[in-house]
C-alpha cells in the first residue's frame, strides 16, 4: 500500500524533453535528519501527553510536508520516492482513509477517535473539513496534562 502501481497513472507526458525541475527557485526546507533528531529528543524528554500535544501542533506537520511536496514536484517519476506519481498515491491512500472511517461508523456515531501517523494530519485535517458529513476538530484541547 506504500508504493504506487504504476500502471494506474497515465506516461509522463513530457518524458521525451529535457527538463530540470530542480532550476526553478530555492526554498528553504528543513533537514530530514535534524527533524528526526528533534522527535526522538522530544520523545524522550516528554511525557506522552506533552509530546502529542508537540506533535499536534503543527510545525513538524509544516515540516514534513514542505520536504514531501518539493521532492513530490521536483523530481519525476522514475525516482522511486518523491515523484509526482507517488504523491498522487500518497493523496489517494489518504482519500482511502477518509473512506474507510465513514464506512465503519455506526449510524449513531456522534464522534470517532481517529489515531493517525503525524505526517497524515494535515492531508487528513483537509480532507476531513472538505466531506460535509465530518467536522474534524483538534485534538489539541483534549491533551491536558
Amino acid at each position: 500500500d506504500e508504493h504506487p502501481d504504476e500502471s494506474r497513472y497515465e506516461p509522463d507526458p513530457f518524458a521525451d524533453r529535457d527538463v530540470d525541475s530542480t532550476r526553478k527557485t530555492s526554498v528553504s526546507l528543513a533537514h530530514p535528519e535534524e527533524m528526526s533528531r528533534e522527535v526522538d529528543e522530544r520523545l524522550a524528554a516528554s511525557t506522552v501527553v506533552e509530546y502529542h500535544r508537540w506533535l499536534n501542533g503543527g510545525a513538524l506537520g509544516r515540516a514534513n510536508h514542505d520536504l514531501m511536496f518539493d521532492r513530490g514536484i521536483r523530481t519525476d517519476d522514475a525516482e522511486q520516492f518523491g515523484s509526482p506519481t507517488a504523491l498522487a498515491y500518497w493523496y489517494d491512500r489518504n482519500l482511502r482513509m477518509v473512506h474507510h472511517v465513514w464506512r465503519t461508523m455506526d449510524d449513531d456515531d456522534e464522534r470517532v477517535l481517529f489515531v493517525v501517523g503525524n505526517g497524515h494530519v494535515r492531508a487528513l485535517r483537509h480532507l476531513f473539513a472538505e466531506a460535509p458529513m465530518f467536522h474534524p476538530v483538534s485534538p489539541l484541547p483534549y491533551l491536558r496534562d
